[in-house]
């Protein structure tokens, strides 16, 4: 029986990773009739998106729903070509009731390309993620709408380690990832990374960025992108000229285009292959089997920004920026391929995410961290003054 102890909720055959739920009370309704909303992919399979849904406040749940099996073509063949044996979850969302699109699921997910894809269904997370995704349905899940929300550029890669995804007070998707800035070439950050001079190029620095729809997940960044309703460029969050490399990065809204966002930073840019992911203990410094191209340990400290007005375009928005922690909460290595962090100094301590939510009445933002340099145990950063509006 779906939902039961027998099979429990998704009752997948491929396995399950990578999981996020999300809830919502239907307006007059109660928690009896929520509806909940797991949405993962399959870890042994073809790596495809996939959704559980429950009508009854989560006491059971409906057969496991393929997201691009149940979209509408075109955009479901286009998003499949990238997809296809790579994703990574990013989370999922339901549009509160009483916004133009209540009760609209929307799930969110990260991919490769076609000629990786080419190379076989790969869980090892060594290629680039670069192309960011979501899907909608309007009528409960039984069908979706596919849509790229930006293509970062072959070689740019998104999972560091992964993205973050969120819905404003009207329901409308953001998501917030960590990657080089446009003017990056992979190939170039590679070389300079085996012979330890990717230091002195600033275009190797990976940065905080956003994109986002104000429309319910059509239009990103008011459009421009290679694909129909996809975003030309990102909101940048943190400063171009600044060194380094962020990561984890964690994003929470308000009204539409007011969000509080959060990174962790180090000032080394962490040495790259040609994919642009981390080299296995890259930030764990020379020596111990690392070559002395790279760079000191790492010191990491968590980063938080938050802008008002992501409704004016990405060349004239603002973000404002606070370093939250004043003794760096990681030092060392911070691995972005998942399972597969088994070099001796490639380190997962931290497993792989922040999480962030703002207060509903006071739009303060909160976010969870986990600080493995002193205290080894997880922390939680409150902001207390100039905090958004929440609704």
């Amino acid at each position: 029986m779906l939902g039961s102890t027998q099979c429990g909720t998704s009752c997948s055959p491929f396995g399950v990773d990578r999981q996020w739920v999300a809830a919502s009370v239907p307006a007059g309704g109660t928690t009896a009739n929520a509806k909940v909303v797991l949405m993962y992919h399959d870890f042994f399979g073809p790596s495809q998106i996939w959704v559980n849904i429950s009508t009854d406040g989560g006491a059971h749940f409906g057969a496991p729903v393929e997201v691009l099996a149940n979209s509408s073509v075109p955009g479901a063949v286009v998003a499949q070509g990238y997809t296809m044996c790579n994703t990574v979850p990013a989370g999922v969302g339901i549009v509160p009731p009483g916004q133009p699109h209540a009760g609209r699921i929307i799930v969110a997910w990260i991919a490769a390309d076609l000629p990786q894809n080419a190379t076989g269904c790969n869980i090892t997370m060594a290629q680039s993620f670069h192309t960011l995704w979501v899907a909608y349905s309007d009528n409960g899940g039984a069908t979706w709408t596919a849509q790229q929300a930006m293509d970062i550029g072959i070689g740019h890669d998104a999972s560091t380690p992964f993205v973050a995804f969120t819905l404003d007070a009207h329901g409308n998707p953001y998501i917030a990832f960590a990657a080089p800035g446009p003017a990056d070439d992979p190939a170039v950050c590679a070389a300079e990374s085996a012979a330890g001079t990717v230091q002195g190029d600033p275009s190797c620095a990976y940065h905080m960025w956003v994109v986002w729809s104000a429309d319910g997940g059509a239009t990103w960044d008011g459009g421009g992108g290679l694909i129909p309703g996809s975003a030309a460029e990102a909101y940048e969050a943190d400063p171009a000229s600044a060194a380094g490399t962020d990561v984890f990065p964690t994003i929470a809204a308000g009204r539409p285009g007011q969000v509080a966002a959060g990174w962790l930073h180090t000032g080394e840019i962490v040495p790259t292959d040609t994919n642009g992911k981390f080299l296995p203990g890259g930030c764990a410094g020379p020596g111990n089997g690392n070559p002395p191209s790279y760079p000191p340990a790492c010191t990491w400290n968590l980063v938080a920004g938050q802008s008002v007005n992501l409704t004016l375009s990405p060349a004239r928005a603002t973000f404002t920026r606070t370093q939250v922690t004043t003794t760096p909460m990681h030092v060392g290595d911070i691995c972005n391929l998942g399972i597969f962090c088994v070099d001796p100094n490639s380190n997962r301590n931290l497993l792989d995410f922040n999480m962030e939510t703002i207060d509903p009445k006071t739009g303060c933002a909160h976010i969870a961290f986990a600080d493995d340099d002193t205290v080894n145990m997880l922390r939680v950063a409150n902001q207390t003054a100039g905090c958004i509006r929440p609704s």
